[in-house]
């Protein structure tokens, strides 16, 4: 079969997708990525085809880079709004060029992650059937077109398609929402076609940066340190988990991500390995802990290997509602922007380290996520949505929270 996967390049919204992609491709099939140009190289790393996707700069005044500015002048409330907006006006933009993709490659089913509502309108153009990969529980879709200033019924009436006041649509053919069945909560049950999968990551090629980096570390606890790889330049928030880690007496790797060189960060103590970026499945199973901003692979990454986590949401939409239900189970605690220091950070760290619920909390959801569908049976989902062009029902006991419409627009 012939799979069109499609993402946005920041890997918090590429990398699940890139997991499906090589699950797909192992099993046999062909996968076309469609993204923008400056993930190539992940994708060339993965052995992933890739077609580059037409800037949108300037159109409706996007820029690229508009999403990470928007951190620095809006506040939390107003963020969620802005980048539905602006995730839906890059979709409009991009519409016509994935039509072109599918029209050219014919594929069995299209592929697409949580905010790539390119794909979605699509396939209401084509009539070929759309799966989602979700990083984050959902909501109505009445909610998200009053939230957007009616961005979605626009788009649709633009191509001409029928118009769908609660974006059903988008959760018509297949839904693989990647998280343990506690993150969800014990609400009206999930839509049908919504299958609880566990969370896709890419296959990693170990190249030793792992071993040199916690070589000699001394016999105390590590600390892994992320602050994703789009907010991570975020003014201040760096520097200061750093310093919130100083006087800690534990190991820490940190990632500052390609975009933020760690010499910018200045000289840290002989406690604190930095690098730019790391395969975090090879490098968690030497941690104890993990600090992040809030992100779904991070924090899915963690909960994955039973680690607890302390959450320092930064600006993605998605961030403080995940850093808030990671609290809630247990699993982890919160460090919000109001109360963001380094001795918050301290005092988080040294909590989860020492308070053993936290790592009782994390091994229970890492339990619940090796009991969920394997990437192979992923496959087998696409497969039979593919092969049927039916939509692809779960039969499962666990039906759990309403999911309707789509996600939260996220750039993790």
């Amino acid at each position: 079969m012939r799979f069109l996967i499609t993402a946005h390049a920041a890997l918090g919204h590429l990398r699940p997708l890139i997991g499906v992609a090589q699950a797909l491709e192992a099993a046999g099939h062909t996968t076309v990525t469609a993204t923008d140009n400056v993930a190539r190289d992940d994708l060339a790393a993965a052995g992933l085809p890739l077609r580059a996707l037409p800037t949108t700069d300037g159109f409706k005044g996007i820029t690229d880079d508009g999403i990470v500015q928007s951190a620095t002048v809006l506040s939390p409330a107003e963020r969620p709004a802005f980048a539905l907006r602006y995730f839906v006006d890059r979709a409009v933009a991009w519409t016509p060029a994935i039509v072109e993709l599918i029209e050219e490659l014919a594929p069995d089913v299209i592929v697409r992650e949580t905010s790539f509502w390119a794909s979605w309108l699509a396939g209401e153009i084509t009539g070929v059937p759309v799966a989602m990969f979700s990083f984050t529980p959902v909501v109505s879709g009445s909610t998200l077109d009053l939230v957007s200033g009616n961005r979605f019924a626009d788009a649709l009436a633009r191509f001409g398609c029928p118009a769908d006041p609660d974006l059903t649509s988008m959760t018509r053919w297949l839904t693989l929402l990647g998280f343990p069945p506690s993150w969800i909560g014990p609400e009206p049950a999930l839509e049908p076609t919504t299958h609880l999968v566990q969370p896709p990551e890419p296959e990693e090629i170990d190249d030793g940066r792992v071993a040199a980096l916690i070589a000699d570390l001394p016999d105390r606890p590590t600390v892994y340190v992320t602050l994703g790889t789009t907010f991570n330049a975020t003014p201040g928030a760096f520097a200061m988990v750093l310093a919130g880690l100083h006087e800690l007496d534990v190991n820490v790797i940190a990632t500052t991500g390609r975009s933020l060189d760690p010499a910018s960060l200045g000289p840290q103590p002989a406690h604190i390995r930095l690098a730019e970026f790391i395969p975090q499945r090879l490098l968690l199973p030497h941690c104890d802990a993990v600090v992040a901003h809030g992100g779904y692979g991070s924090l899915m990454g963690a909960l994955q290997h039973g680690l607890p986590v302390v959450s320092v949401p930064l600006a993605a939409a998605d961030n403080i509602s995940k850093a808030s239900r990671l609290a809630e189970l247990g699993a982890g605690i919160a460090v919000h922007e109001e109360v963001r220091s380094p001795r918050a950070v301290h005092e988080a760290v040294s909590a989860v380290l020492h308070d053993g619920s936290y790592r009782a909390a994390a091994r229970a959801l890492a339990d619940e996520i090796a009991a969920l569908p394997s990437p192979a049976a992923v496959v087998g989902l696409l497969e039979q949505l593919g092969s049927t062009r039916a939509p692809v029902e779960s039969r499962g006991p666990d039906r759990r929270p309403s999911v309707r419409g789509d996600g939260s627009c996220v750039c993790s």
